[in-house]
């Protein structure tokens, strides 16, 4: 069946287009839709593959450039030699269809994709120990495919979308994502496919500060989603409408005034009206992937966080802390990767003052905000930035103010030397 999952005549008519008298017209269409891997016909690839090379080299693409390259391999006979080029040549499309029999061969490597996809699950089912790791590892593959489809991104776009990003900073806009705390935006930001972590000690406010985080994000209108696995959705979202409405959570759950009660639904409001979403299911890593690109591909969420990773369950039923520990901190790291967003983990310490499970977790994040007590008693708190993988580290103050559920800059920034 594989065979005609294909499309002969829209691969040579792109092939030939490529090597046609239009052919620099053609390459700037055909490289936002395909890479070569794309192309079924085995020949057509070497051509394509040919044809991107120069292309990337920003050498000519013509008949004798493609034929001197396809010469330097050990195929250019096999292949059909002149004659067989002139061929592909004769059979390119003119410029206006080449965008239609580009997405035909990519979408005939999409279902081929599928098709090979469905036929591997289904080996996988007779030998799985349940259903769920069936549909868990199912869902991992098509996100993995789903990677593999994508076209490699041009190095002149990369390098161009870097050039954008320190043009923005040099008149004042972050390159990425504020979070609202002068002494972190100072110096990093959250970046697309960045990984941050906040740990610290219990009581300190780490899920304070990832939740005002979240919320000033959502704010200024960039879609984000919380997992939390130690508090419920309605604690987070009740701290939430406590903050905006400035108001003690404690005291509205006890019985608050009138008035108080009004600040709160229309507190309630405007929480409702943010694009920020809340789960408080439990999840495993699999499950944590689903998720994250539910969140991702619904809800176009660019900023993700997770309270708190260590309870994060085990994939492995046999897999002991450190094991466990290191499997979440790793699918932490490759979600953002994989979807595009930032990935804001909390991690609680261990009795020793480590990070509780892996001191793999340090190694994969971007920057790490680690929190301890300034000063117990009035709630002080400074935040020090343990690692910043572009850029340097700094420490400040913040006030922990339980009763409006906030996390307040205290004070000056004071970098460490």
């Amino acid at each position: 069946m594989t065979q005609h999952l294909y499309s002969p005549e829209s691969e040579m008519a792109v092939a030939g287009a490529m090597i046609g008298l239009d052919s620099a017209n053609v390459m700037d269409i055909v490289t936002d839709i395909l890479v070569p891997g794309m192309f079924h016909d085995h020949n057509l690839f070497s051509v394509a593959t040919v044809c991107f090379d120069l292309a990337a080299a920003g050498k000519p693409i013509d008949l004798l450039t493609v034929s001197d390259a396809l010469k330097k391999g050990t195929r250019y006979d096999a292949l059909g030699g002149a004659q067989w080029l002139d061929t592909v040549f004769d059979r390119g499309c003119v410029l206006p269809h080449v965008r239609h029999h580009a997405e035909q061969v990519r979408d005939m490597y999409g279902r081929r994709l599928l098709l090979r996809f469905f036929r591997e699950q289904a080996a996988n089912v007779e030998s799985a120990e349940s259903a769920e790791e069936v549909r868990s590892k199912a869902e991992f593959a098509l996100a993995q495919m789903a990677r593999k489809d994508l076209q490699e991104q041009d190095r002149k776009d990369a390098v161009a979308a870097v050039l954008h990003k320190w043009d923005n900073a040099s008149v004042g806009r972050v390159t990425g994502i504020n979070t609202g705390y002068s002494g972190i935006d100072n110096y990093f930001s959250l970046e697309p496919q960045g990984f941050y972590l906040i740990s610290g000690e219990q009581g300190l406010g780490k899920t304070t500060l990832l939740r005002n985080i979240l919320e000033h994000a959502a704010e200024h209108k960039h879609p984000v989603a919380l997992k939390t696995l130690e508090q419920s959705t309605e604690m987070i979202y009740g701290a939430s409408i406590a903050r905006y409405a400035k108001q003690s959570m404690w005291l509205l759950r006890a019985g608050a005034k009138r008035d108080e009660l009004e600040r709160a639904h229309n507190a309630a409001e405007y929480v409702l009206q943010l694009p920020y979403y809340v789960d408080d299911r439990p999840v495993n890593n699999a499950k944590l992937w689903t998720w994250a690109r539910r969140m991702v591909g619904r809800h176009g969420c660019k900023v993700l966080g997770v309270d708190y990773l260590q309870c994060v369950q085990a994939d492995d039923a046999k897999a002991g802390t450190e094991q466990r520990t290191t499997a979440t901190a790793d699918t932490l790291m490759q979600i953002p990767k994989e979807l595009g967003c930032a990935m804001i983990a909390v991690s609680s310490l261990s009795y020793q003052g480590n990070l509780r499970g892996s001191s793999h977790i340090g190694y994969n994040v971007w920057a790490h905000v680690h929190m301890e007590w300034e000063n117990k008693e009035t709630n002080v708190v400074r935040a020090n930035i343990a690692k910043n993988r572009f850029g340097p580290r700094n420490s400040f103050l913040m006030h922990l103010d339980t009763k409006t559920q906030r996390i307040l800059e205290h004070g000056g920034v004071e970098e460490w030397k």
